[in-house]
């Protein structure tokens, strides 16, 4: 986990990162013909130098023919061919350590999330300090030369674009169930409806496999005392039911009584 760390430390702008370093790149050119994308990215890694890494969504294919460009303006052509995005970060790697770019960008999103909060943490024990700075203009940092300092190497991570529906989806699904949450106690009744609206929207079979997950849940983090008490309140009341029921089924033979009206 050590490269995560160090990753915070590497004051990540991408902005900032792309704007500085596109003139300092060497020219490549490279003749790319019915490539997977992910061959496609390892080629161009040969032959830049840099560490190119895709996530699971990385797929497609790549034909074209790459004159005289720069990593950047080569990711950039193949990107746009399959509808993948990229951003560049600087880390370090150690021998018993792989790169992930799954665990990267998961890292990246989790900053993402603190909006435009910036972050300087301070750890004296340790001598070292953590630094994140969202949203910095192109060229207030200069990150190679932060790089360098810190020994951190670039490296390039590749996903698909983000799909606004899902992302839609998600955030819809977010809310209604921060509106479960937010039911108040008080009014049981509301807080029912919420529960339902919610499980309601969810296809039956995993409407079923929620609730049951949701049962276990409560019971789980019931105090022996809650337990008592829950017994006291509906134990009773499936006694005198059961007991009218079966004195019912008693003085009809043992069968169900049908429905008024049946």
């Amino acid at each position: 986990m050590r490269y995560v760390f160090i990753l915070l430390l590497l004051v990540f702008v991408m902005g900032a990162v792309q704007a500085a370093d596109t003139t300092q790149q060497a020219k490549i050119s490279l003749d790319l013909a019915n490539l997977d994308v992910a061959q496609a990215f390892e080629k161009l890694s040969q032959a830049s130098q840099i560490t190119i890494l895709g996530d699971s969504t990385v797929k497609g294919n790549v034909t074209c023919n790459l004159s005289d460009v720069t990593v950047d303006q080569a990711l950039d052509i193949i990107c746009k061919m399959n509808k993948l995005v990229w951003v560049k970060v600087y880390t370090s790697s150690s021998g018993d350590e792989k790169l992930s770019a799954s665990k990267l960008f998961k890292l990246l999103d989790a900053l993402k999330e603190l909006g435009g909060s910036a972050v300087i943490c301070e750890n004296a024990a340790a001598g070292t300090q953590t630094v994140f700075v969202p949203g910095a203009k192109a060229g207030a940092v200069n990150a190679g030369s932060v790089a360098e300092n810190l020994n951190l190497k670039p490296v390039y991570l590749v996903r698909a674009e983000p799909d606004p529906a899902a992302e839609a989806e998600k955030e819809k699904q977010g809310q209604t169930a921060n509106q479960v949450t937010l039911a108040a106690a008080s009014d049981p009744q509301a807080a029912a409806q919420n529960v339902w609206n919610y499980f309601s929207q969810m296809p039956i079979e995993q409407g079923f496999q929620a609730m049951e997950e949701l049962r276990r849940m409560f019971f789980q983090s019931m105090t022996p005392d809650q337990m008592r008490q829950m017994h006291d309140m509906y134990g009773g009341q499936h006694g005198n039911n059961g007991g009218g029921h079966h004195g019912g089924q008693g003085g009809n033979g043992g069968q169900p009584q049908p429905a008024p009206g049946q």
